[in-house]
């Protein structure tokens, strides 16, 4: 029996990204894009983390 060596994928390794914002004084399509970005980058950044605490725990 081979021992295979887990590696985790390379991206649960990346830094949590910060989305670009509104200017001040933004429109209200600019600021409501925003939120979408913002959230986005948050439901990423979490899902990674379960990934890697996953990962790291063995499931």
């Amino acid at each position: 029996m081979l021992a295979v060596k887990r590696t985790p994928d390379a991206s649960l390794l990346l830094p949590c990204a910060d989305p670009v914002l509104a200017p001040i004084g933004g429109s209200d399509n600019e600021v409501a894009a925003e939120r979408l970005r913002v959230a986005r980058a948050y439901l990423d950044c979490k899902a990674r983390h379960a990934a890697l605490a996953g990962w790291v725990s063995g499931q």
